[in-house]
């Protein structure tokens, strides 16, 4: 992505490679630049949904596996989603089957470790713990 000042907005600007090996069956990438470089999450549906991470220094280059989050660790199913947010935190938004009522709702978020990555703190916004149109 780059700026594009005359827009006021980021324009996609250049991808790199498909990412595939042979082990692997990746889904829901999500890319985020940390103070080490990058740092690129994809749900792997070979591995039960577990997220498989890699880093890299540039993201439109070859990556390098940096580990795959433990068996129990956060959400294996869609959606899925990780980012670096504005206090340097990784978190990941998704869903649970274990902890979820019927449908896709609520959504959970994770805190997220960068050296091994474990999931922490999960959180869900109370208004969403109920499915749509339940009255008590």
């Amino acid at each position: 992505y780059r700026f594009n000042p005359t827009l006021g907005c980021y324009e996609w600007r250049a991808t790199g490679p498909f990412m595939s090996t042979p082990d692997r069956a990746l889904a829901e990438s999500s890319v985020m630049r940390t103070p080490d470089g990058w740092l690129v999450a994809g749900r792997d549906t070979a591995l039960d949904g577990r997220t498989v991470w890699w880093r890299a220094s540039d993201p439109l280059t070859p990556l390098a596996l940096a580990g795959i989050s433990p068996a129990d660790a956060g959400p294996r199913e869609s959606p899925r989603v990780v980012y670096a947010s504005a206090d340097g935190q990784l978190r990941m938004f998704g869903n649970e089957k274990p902890f979820r009522t019927p449908g896709r709702n609520p959504l959970y978020m994770w805190e997220v470790d960068p050296a091994s990555f474990q999931l922490r703190n999960r959180r869900v916004d109370r208004a969403l713990q109920r499915p749509r149109g339940h009255r008590r």
